[in-house]
């Protein structure tokens, strides 16, 4: 992979983001139409529109590239090396119900790999964008997570899927032992930022199952680059394509995995 070709996209990013952010901006609180993608699954005028305009700018710019956007899918060579993976709008939800807790998250993948990424909060104009080997940065400044070592120290996040009724039992379990374990327990509704804040320090450590790869593309690198450790379930190797994972500033990380899967392990 070249570097300069990584540079490139991630100046992009950061442009098309905040393109698409501040149009976000310009709808919040006047949306006219919401659907249903599932029971409570929203999506509205306003993601479709943003994702539109970034997926116009990465055509424009890098026609040969692969999109998998989460509104309209994936375009392109499924064989080419550079693949874009988009949420217009992480905490649509939140957007819906003027909770000013959403972003715009552009994540880049080389030959299947996250390797860049650009999260832009606009209700707080912070661009937030990491590359490979490049470190984390937000608006300038260098991001580090936290030097917290103990899980019973530690503030945590999670998130719910839209099909959590349908693990509810599940979902609680871990809820529960976050309770007893941690100092304290967040869930805020958007993915991209939760991770964001476990890359900043705010947090100390997050887990989600069932999320799926633009939920995820973007953040795991800002989290990496920032000091920090992403795994699946039971600390096996993170995968893209699969749907579940923990992010921690790495200290607490083999702890919060063990607390996730239930195995008594309090370290």
């Amino acid at each position: 992979m070249d570097s300069e070709d990584l540079r490139k996209r991630v100046e992009l990013a950061k442009t098309l983001s905040q393109r698409a952010g501040a149009y976000l901006l310009e709808r919040f609180g006047a949306v006219s139409r919401v659907s249903y993608k599932g029971s409570v699954d929203l999506v509205t005028e306003a993601d479709e529109t943003a994702e539109g305009l970034i997926r116009a700018g990465v055509s424009e710019h890098f026609p040969e590239d692969r999109i998998l956007a989460e509104e309209t899918g994936a375009s392109g060579d499924a064989s080419g090396e550079w693949c874009w993976v988009i949420d217009p709008l992480d905490g649509t939800t939140n957007f819906v119900h003027g909770v000013r807790r959403f972003a715009v998250s552009v994540g880049l993948t080389h030959l299947g790999q996250p390797v860049g990424g650009v999260i832009y909060d606009p209700s707080h104009g912070e661009t937030y964008h990491a590359r490979l080997g490049d470190g984390a940065w937000c608006n300038g400044q260098k991001l580090q997570v936290s030097a917290r070592r103990q899980l019973g120290e530690s503030l945590l996040v999670t998130g719910f899927p839209y099909n959590r009724g349908e693990c509810a039992t599940e979902l609680t379990a871990v809820v529960a032992r976050a309770l007893e374990q941690a100092r304290g327990l967040r869930r805020f509704g958007a993915a991209c930022l939760d991770l964001v804040d476990v890359a900043r320090g705010v947090l100390d450590g997050y887990w989600e199952p069932r999320l799926c790869p633009w939920d995820m593309a973007a953040g795991v690198v800002i989290v990496r680059e920032a000091g920090g450790t992403v795994s699946r379930y039971g600390g096996r190797e993170f995968d893209l394509n699969s749907p579940d994972l923990i992010a921690s500033n790495g200290l607490i990380h083999s702890a919060l995995s063990a607390m996730v899967d239930g195995d008594g392990e309090t370290r």
